[in-house]
């Protein structure tokens, strides 16, 4: 993957599927993309071959053509590589306008970006030895690729020197992950290795993988020389135990990457020592963590964008004495720009449909702003929809600079106060990208950031036309964040041309005549985004700390005294990329799903089967390179029975709405009943073979605040049954029947948060709900309906902590007619179960009436009802593994809590013609279901761990004691302790 900060990762929705695609077939490639893309689909493909020449002189190459992506669904740059089923490369044709860390260079976006994804299918694809071997047999099963065990810190940390290293660009040469290193080491604060992780929640999240796991790759591949690199990855695809990273990486640099890592950490300790060089600045806010584009309000009151983790990104306010307000709750972090009457102009990403998520424009309220979010956030209004603009900015009349972009290229517009007319400044091109536009305080021209194919960047001035006037600063640096002085007389903006952002000035009263850049700060761990304040005397600015973006205010005067004159360029390595955009020629064919949706791999599964003998069989699954089809199939055969059991699932995605899911399953169920035979009760066996077809539509409803849902289906279920006590048989059919058709309906809504640190949802209310209609045979029939709901409500609490504490309640609800033949159950540890190994599943499943300390289904009946109350409270932030094991602990938690539910069968169903009253689901025939609720109820506690296991996939562990404290008759001992995964709700 590409780059994974702040929350915009998470809206990733893969491939949009829908339209017309187009496949460009290279000697090593198949290159998909959508016919708006053409001429850049045609680019990448140039890219990519070039990139694979340039790979295969350093490692293997891998197995078969790659399937390459190229998508414009997504207003934020990723990528994202694939091995299974087959090797996949997924780029959004997005410029990096707005992420610093991806801006090195990056006029050449597209090479780079690729050259980092085909890097990741160059090293997960090759594998030696025994897992070759394994391969052969079990084709390109997932657990078979022994270069995935590895942490994300190397996987990524060689993508990204790879990128450096074959075009003379990208993050290795740029500035912003030594800025992450030399901050902590500013603090006595880097990290180990085993710190390093995906699913860690320690600023700056996965970048931290991504900065540390390039810098450590650098350091040991320069001091073993760049040709080990290619050695070490044939160890590691080779080594049994895949885990053992050290001896991989001593046998082939002569190094192990713990005392790589030991070796290059002092040398950073070292280059900058204790000092902070700070004393100019005074620290406005403490929080930390992502911060953007601060802007004055007024005199005194400073307006940002910010992400803290303990909350959802919002726009805050800090006045000069570091009294801190949150305003509005935001979906992206953006520049907040004020406006007259305390309005606040912003642009932020949300889903348009299912496959897209787009940025618009904005508009708020400030003045209602409270904690909570509440009139604040209903104080917002959309200027435009589906508009793809950022990066706003505005003039005293209300007139809207922005950036817009469409199928990889971006350019400058104006948009009226109003949002309903776009009008181009520039012109778009594929060497050129623009960002950050900032009117001039008397609205007559622009400053904005230019970006040029071959490692340029330009601060340029423009008039309302469009024309450039003059150019700032043109240099290969990362130059950004212009801003005016409030006479209009000077220039400012942030440049890493030193090694480190620093802020910058020109005078440019006169366009005629730019006077010298001069640098204006010296900080060592980085200073940007200035922000001089309306009254001129004031200079703000985001300062950069070990834990994040601080905001900071110093005198203008003290600034203009230190000032020097502008550095040379720190960047010195040559671009290897070609000086114009190469574009691959030759025809195209219509996208064809099926080469790519083939079976690839199967996989042995084995387990318990309902009577308590063992199943063995396999899977499989499949699905193509957009998306558009996918499958899974298995099948077992029960070693005692011989009986078979397995089911085949297709989902069609092609439209927008609905999903279109298709199924189809064979199972038993071994069960037993009494019967009088020869005036003798006696239990005989009787087995229930249950074949289920079902057609389901979902309408899904994303959006960045809410989520919703409506599923419509049908399903046919086939009852067949055996048992050794014949006459058995044609009861077990007169009274359960054996054809039972049904349709059913299901919805769901929700409006939780989840702050990227939160140990639960906060905030919000959550409803779900089904109901279901079956038509039956047998004395049961002729039809049953069942309806079940379930409502869940979070509060957040600001207590101490790394997260809110919440409180967290649940009420469910269901009801079927006295004819059903599939009964409610109450009981049981709610939960979620995973597959950590092929044919592995640990967890327990989520249960609509669950109760903890009692078994799954200790009531069962026609009734049921359920609910919960839980205290949820953060207890530790370890962040960490242990040295280079395939574990990470990130966050623990702690739970009290207490349940309630109960099934039951009103005495209004009789018992003689409603079997599944008879008994309990525990299978004790003298004990009926009640007549009444009659409550189980339990009070306990649970200990959580957010982990991860091979170092970065990330699992919810709990660890829980339960006491019954009614019905204790229905619990199996007076106090359970279980281990499962997931939350409870």
């Amino acid at each position: 993957m590409l780059g994974c900060l702040t929350a915009r990762a998470a809206l990733a929705q893969g491939v949009d599927p829908r339209g017309d695609w187009r496949t460009l077939a290279t000697p090593h490639f198949r290159v998909h993309f959508p016919t708006t893309l053409d001429d850049q689909g045609r680019q990448a493909a140039a890219a990519a071959e070039r990139a694979w020449g340039l790979l295969a002189s350093e490692l293997a190459p891998p197995r078969g053509p790659v399937d390459l992506v190229l998508t414009d669904n997504v207003d934020f740059s990723n990528g994202y590589a694939q091995r299974v089923p087959t090797n996949r490369i997924v780029i959004y044709a997005q410029p990096p306008i707005d992420a610093s860390s991806l801006r090195a260079f990056y006029g050449d976006w597209l090479p780079i970006v690729i050259t980092h994804e085909l890097t990741h299918v160059f090293h997960l694809d090759r594998t030696r030895g025994v897992w070759r071997l394994a391969q052969g047999i079990f084709g390109r099963n997932p657990a078979l690729f022994p270069n995935s065990y590895g942490p994300s810190w190397l996987t990524e940390g060689l993508a990204v020197y790879f990128e450096s290293r074959l075009t003379g660009a990208g993050r290795i040469v740029g500035s912003q992950h030594r800025l992450i290193a030399r901050a902590a080491a500013a603090d006595a604060e880097i990290p180990r290795l085993d710190q390093l992780s995906l699913a860690g929640s320690v600023f700056p999240l996965g970048d931290r993988a991504y900065a540390y796991g390039s810098l450590v790759v650098d350091y040991i591949a320069r001091h073993g020389g760049p040709q080990k690199v290619g050695d070490f990855v044939d160890r590691q695809s080779a080594q049994l135990i895949p885990w053992r990273l050290d001896h991989a990486a001593r046998a082939a640099f002569g190094l192990s990457f713990t005392d790589a890592w030991r070796a290059w950490r002092d040398s950073v300790v070292r280059d900058v020592g204790a000092r902070r060089d700070t004393s100019a600045w005074r620290e406005l806010t403490r929080s930390g963590w992502f911060v953007e584009s601060p802007r004055w309000a007024d005199a005194r009151t400073l307006l940002y964008g910010a992400n803290d983790g303990r909350s959802v990104p919002a726009l805050e306010r800090v006045d000069v004495a570091g009294d801190r307000r949150r305003l509005g709750r935001r979906n992206s972090l953006s520049p907040n720009v004020p406006l007259p009457g305390g309005r606040v102009l912003f642009a932020q990403t949300d889903f348009t449909d299912r496959f897209e998520v787009r940025s618009d424009l904005w508009v708020q309220d400030a003045s209602v702003g409270d904690p909570g979010f509440g009139a604040a956030s209903r104080g917002q209004r959309r200027l435009t929809r589906g508009a793809r603009l950022t990066s706003p900015d505005a003039r005293a009349d209300g007139s809207i600079v922005a950036v817009q972009s469409a199928a990889g290229l971006t350019w400058l517009v104006r948009v009226s106060p109003d949002g309903r007319t776009i009008v181009p400044l520039t012109r778009a091109s594929a060497d050129t990208q623009w960002t950050e536009p900032r009117w001039s305080p008397d609205g007559r021209i622009v400053a904005a950031v230019q970006l040029v194919r071959g490692g340029h960047s330009a601060v340029v001035v423009l008039d309302t036309t469009g024309r450039a006037l003059v150019d700032a600063v043109r240099d290969r640096a990362v130059n950004g964040a212009p801003s005016w002085s409030p006479d209009g007389r000077r220039l400012y903006w942030s440049s890493d041309r030193t090694g480190a952002p620093q802020i910058y000035a020109a005078d440019v009263r006169d366009l005629a005549r730019v006077g010298p850049a001069r640098r204006l700060s010296g900080v060592t761990t980085g200073l940007g985004d200035p922000a001089p304040s309306p009254d001129g005397r004031v200079l703000g600015a985001l300062l950069f700390h070990v834990d994040g973006y601080h905001v900071a205010v110093t005198d203008e005067a003290r600034l203009d005294a230190v000032a020097t004159d502008g550095d040379a360029t720190y960047y010195t390595a040559a671009s290897r990329l070609a000086a114009e955009a190469e574009r691959t020629t030759g025809a195209t064919t219509r996208y064809r799903p099926w080469r790519s949706l083939l079976p690839r791999y199967w996989t042995p599964i084995s387990g318990p089967s309902d009577g308590g003998s063992v199943t063995l069989g396999a899977a499989t699954s499949g699905v193509d390179v957009l998306g558009r089809h996918s499958y899974a199939a298995q099948a077992t055969m029960n070693l005692d029975t011989r009986d078979l059991e397995g089911g085949v699932a297709y989902r069609y995605a092609r439209l927008a709405q609905p999903l279109v899911d298709l199924s189809a399953s064979q199972s038993w169920v071994y069960d037993s009943t009494l019967v009088r035979a020869s005036g003798v009760l006696d239990t005989v066996p009787l087995f229930r073979r249950s074949r289920t077809a079902a057609l389901t539509l979902t309408f899904t409803r994303p959006r960045v605040r809410t989520g919703a849902s409506l599923s419509v289906g049908a399903l046919y279920e086939q009852r067949g049954y055996t048992s050794t006590f014949a006459p058995l048989v044609p009861r077990a059919d007169s009274i359960l029947g054996r054809s039972f058709p049904a349709l059913f309906v299901s919805a769901g809504w929700s409006n939780t948060r989840r702050p990227v640190r939160s140990i639960s949802p906060e905030d919000g209310v959550s409803l779900s709900g089904s109901v279901q209609q079956r038509w039956q045979e047998g004395r049961l029939g002729p039809w049953s309906r069942r309806a079940t709901g379930v409502g869940r409500l979070f509060k957040s609490l600001d207590l101490p902590g790394f997260a809110h504490h919440v409180l967290a309640l649940r009420a469910a609800g269901g009801a079927t007619d006295a004819r059903t033949a599939t009964e409610l159950t109450a009981g049981g540890v709610s939960g979620s179960s995973a597959e950590v190994l092929p044919g592995l599943t640990i967890g327990d499943p989520s249960r609509t009436f669950g109760v903890r300390g009692f078994a799954g289904g200790a009531q069962q009946g026609v009734r049921a009802a359920a609910g919960s109350v839980e205290y949820r409270a953060p207890l530790a932030l370890p962040a960490r593994g242990a040295r280079l094991l395939p574990v990470f602990a990130d966050r623990l938690f702690v739970t009290a809590f207490a349940d309630a539910g109960s099934a039951w069968c009103p005495t209004s169903v009789s018992r003689t013609a409603q079997p599944l009253c008879l008994a309990t689901a525990s299978g004790a025939p003298s004990r009926r279901s009640p007549t009444s609720p009659t409550w189980m109820a339990s009070v306990g506690a649970e200990l959580g761990l957010d982990a991860a296991l091979s170092y970065d996939v990330p699992y919810r562990f709990r660890l829980g004691v339960a006491a019954p404290v009614a019905q204790r008759d229905l619990a199996p001992s007076a106090v359970r302790v279980y281990f499962t995964l997931g939350l409870a709700f």
